[in-house]
């Protein structure tokens, strides 16, 4: 990989951009002493560059904006996709909010719950996300845990819709296979999958393949969002461009090596190179250099 011969103030701006972030509180999850501790990994001219175009493509997302992100789904995407199926037509949204908060089940045909591992345990992803969103906006007696789902069914005659939570849809596989071990697409209901992000690719693939799941996320992605995209301004734009992605990639596995980053999803799981997280999550998408932590590397953000 080339570095550009004003690698010196690319760090600097990156680390300063950085550091104003942390500070005035946008970067919520993250202290000065984290990203410092973190700078400490890369210590040549190459590896403080790349650590330069990692910091200026990281896509954060505040407490701020999970709230907004909840205000959003609540509010507009819920209604809308209730209305559109003929399921539940919503008078007014006060009277909305309000019959969520009281947590009228006699009255709601929609109760929520978070995405779950094949072990029926909740992820941590999903899990935080689903917090947030009660504590805002829902009475905790609409929630019910997806591995109860049928159960629930059977003793509750106004249950209509499941509404579940996530982070992000990369790949879609941990989601099929959230799907396929609890065999949601069978309950006879409609499910409603919000995640914060998703991939288009992979939304359009699970409602090709199930006929009672519609994914309405937040935010859609594409491979422009990974580290390595060609599309990726903090590598490629007209001051610095001598590298390709592949190039770039290429460096960030063999500094992965020499670090000692031992895991398979060293560009994240399916490879996706993300580094797209949140104030309460980090999706297993990113890459590792951001999440790893050994005796070896010091991680910027704990999964």
């Amino acid at each position: 990989m080339k570095i550009p011969e004003k690698h010196e103030q690319i760090y600097d701006y990156a680390v300063k951009v950085t550091k104003q972030l942390i500070r005035f509180n946008y970067w919520d999850r993250l202290e000065i002493s984290d990203l410092d501790a973190w700078l400490d990994n890369f210590e040549s001219d190459d590896e403080k560059y790349f650590a330069s175009g990692i910091l200026l493509s990281i896509i954060y997302r505040s407490n701020k904006s999970i709230n907004t992100f909840g205000a959003n789904i609540i509010q507009i995407k819920l209604p809308n996709i209730l209305k559109k199926y003929g399921v539940y037509s919503i008078e007014c949204i006060e009277s909305w909010e309000k019959d969520l908060k009281n947590g009228q089940t006699q009255k709601l045909p929609i109760r929520f719950s978070a995405i779950e591992g094949i072990d029926g345990k909740p992820g941590k992803s999903g899990s935080a996300i689903y917090r947030a969103i009660c504590n805002q906006h829902f009475h905790s007696r609409l929630g019910v845990l997806c591995n109860e789902v049928s159960t629930k069914l059977k003793s509750d005659d106004n249950f209509k819709v499941l509404v579940l939570f996530d982070d992000i849809l990369g790949t879609g596989a941990q989601f099929r296979k959230y799907i396929d071990k609890f065999e949601i697409d069978d309950l006879g209901i409609k499910i409603i999958y919000f995640p914060f992000a998703a991939y288009q690719e992979s939304i359009d693939s699970i409602h090709k393949d199930y006929k009672n799941i519609i994914v309405c996320p937040v935010e859609v992605l594409t491979d422009s969002e990974s580290l390595f995209s060609k599309d990726n301004l903090a590598f490629f734009n007209k001051f610095h461009s001598q590298n390709t992605s592949e190039e770039i990639k290429e460096f960030y596995l063999k500094m992965c090596k020499k670090k000692n980053i031992k895991t398979k999803d060293t560009l994240g799981f399916g490879n996706l190179a993300l580094t797209y997280f949140f104030s309460n999550s980090v999706p297993n998408n990113n890459i590792a250099a951001l999440w790893y932590d050994s005796e070896t590397w010091t991680q910027l953000v704990g999964r």
